[in-house]
């Protein structure tokens, strides 16, 4: 009896094979026994990759994650796959064993050394500028950090599922027998508040941001630079939207329903919707193209909001060869022409970014009344309770709010003609 106790081989939910006290086994109980026995057999023979396998299935799982999503299987987007490739670029950097090979402590080393790491100091200034980053903070920020976390984290959980065969054709599981080493217990994610300092302007100070723009200015280059930069940050409050999701429009985005006027946006690749473009700020869209000479010869592949200099083409990162100026106005020159805005009405910049215009959208709806269920579904947010941290997705969902937002900025005082 002594020697079945001393092998357990059955799984927890299937009765126990011992034999009666005079040590006979019934029939049934024997082939319990034989089936058992079988299962010890054929773990002991599980498949197992060779070294060269291991080396190509890990090369092959890499790319496929890195350019596919692994839901979908649909192309991920350039920005995601250069964010991705960023992150393994620097742990590879920092750790210099085999994927397969990494542990806990490996990653525990990298965010060690990414908390305390110098920022390029150009880059710091930059940050500081923008008001996302302290002058004595030290290494990268918390949310960078977190992010770059993710990407490898990413990674190893797609290695947990990934299936491989084997030269005799059997299946096996790439990273079956080994542990996601970004969730350890060895390694701790920063925390961070994302909307601890979040900043954001008042009816008063948005009024005279939007009349800074507005110059009297009959210069025909001025103008259209003006038109189109009232036309984009009115655009930013009226529908509360994120940088990218108004900054690379096209004009084939844009759909006409009688006399309401509707965008197809889409975030980071990921998640797209349709919705209403308020009228004050579409009216400001169609001058700004009208006064650039451009509406009449919109085609759907135009972007609506682009450059309208040829400037950046003497820049060092941009092929004056390829230039053209069917392309999105860069976030970077949004963000300074925010500011050269903001001061010139008189505004704090510091601190002051795109994100902020998204914040203040968010108050001046809920200061015209709009329910935080409406409001979230002008953030196209999934998760009520991030809309709620605003308070310090509908299928061509109309903006039912933009009425009473405009009356509180006074916009038939003083918009373009």
């Amino acid at each position: 009896m002594s020697r079945f106790q001393e092998v357990e081989v059955l799984d927890p939910e299937e009765p126990g094979v011992y034999p009666p006290a005079g040590g006979l086994l019934t029939e049934e109980q024997r082939d319990i026994l034989l089936m058992q026995m079988a299962k010890v057999m054929v773990g002991s023979d599980r498949p197992v990759l060779s070294e060269t396998e291991r080396d190509f299935y890990w090369a092959q799982a890499f790319e496929e994650w890195l350019h596919l999503d692994s839901e979908s299987g649909d192309a991920r987007p350039e920005n995601t796959v250069r964010a991705y490739k960023a992150a393994w670029d620097d742990f590879r950097a920092c750790c210099r064993k085999q994927m397969r090979d990494v542990e806990g402590l490996d990653v525990k080393a990298w965010v060690e050394d990414l908390r305390t790491r110098q920022v390029a100091p150009h880059v710091r200034r930059g940050l500081i500028a923008a008001g996302r980053r302290g002058a004595d903070q030290v290494g990268y920020s918390g949310n960078t950090i977190n992010q770059y976390m993710a990407a490898i984290s990413s990674f190893y959980t797609f290695t947990l599922t990934y299936e491989c065969k084997t030269t005799d054709g059997r299946t096996v599981i790439l990273f079956g027998d080994g542990m996601n080493p970004v969730k350890t217990h060895t390694v701790k994610r920063p925390k961070y508040k994302a909307f601890q300092k979040a900043l954001w302007l008042d009816v008063v100070q948005l009024q005279a941001l939007l009349q800074a723009i507005v110059s009297c200015s009959t210069d025909p280059r001025r103008m259209a630079q003006e038109r189109r930069d009232f036309a984009l940050f009115l655009s930013y409050l009226a529908t509360a939207g994120r940088s990218s999701e108004l900054r690379k429009l096209r004009w084939g985005d844009i759909e006409r329903r009688g006399e309401l006027v509707f965008y197809n946006w889409a975030n980071k690749g990921t998640d797209d919707g349709c919705d209403e473009y308020p009228p004050d700020a579409w009216a400001a869209v169609e001058d700004y193209l009208r006064v650039a000479g451009r509406l009449e010869t919109m085609q759907a592949d135009d972007y609506i909001f682009t450059p309208l200099t040829d400037a950046a083409r003497s820049f060092p990162n941009v092929d004056p060869e390829t230039w053209d100026r069917n392309r999105p106005i860069s976030g970077h020159e949004v963000g300074r022409r925010l500011r050269m805005y903001a001061r010139r009405a008189g505004l704090e910049v510091q601190g002051l970014h795109v994100h902020t215009l998204r914040h203040s959208a968010y108050m001046l709806y809920r200061k015209s009344g709009m329910s935080l269920e409406e409001r979230q579904k002008l953030l196209h947010h999934k998760n009520l309770a991030t809309t709620s941290l605003y308070d310090h997705a509908i299928a061509g969902q109309r903006n039912v709010g933009w009425a009473a937002a405009a009356t509180l900025l006074g916009l038939d005082r003083w918009k373009p003609s």
